[in-house]
């Protein structure tokens, strides 16, 4: 059964980005792109298609790699709940920036941060 962030996680993140988070936040320590492959059971995602989507998750800033010896080790630059925190407040300063100050009354101004009129 999934956890409500694990549901939440897959509205921020595309399928497989979601499943291979899950992988690498239940990990006690880094993880390699192979060890990633092995856990994702039932699905056969080629190695090289984990291993771009894992340097795309990286260049989002939600990974963090490292060389160990001829590969990567990679692990969770933000918890769960980090990374859904930093993705509501890009959406909402998205909306504010698009469309002004109208949500600004019922936010708090350092959860979106000071924000350009239009």
């Amino acid at each position: 059964m999934r956890s409500e962030l694990e549901a939440q996680t897959a509205t921020v993140l595309g399928p497989l980005e979601s499943k291979i988070m899950a992988i690498v936040w239940r990990s006690p320590g880094p993880v390699s792109v192979r060890d990633v492959v092995g856990n994702l059971k039932g699905q056969s995602p080629a190695y090289t298609t984990v291993m771009t989507v894992m340097g795309r998750l990286v260049e989002k800033d939600i990974l963090r790699r490292r060389p160990a010896g001829k590969a990567y080790v990679y692990e969770a630059k933000l918890s769960e709940r980090e990374m859904l925190s930093r993705s509501a407040r890009r959406t909402v300063r998205k909306l504010v920036n698009d469309f002004g100050d109208v949500p600004s009354p019922i936010l708090p101004t350092n959860s979106i941060g000071r924000s350009r009129r239009l």
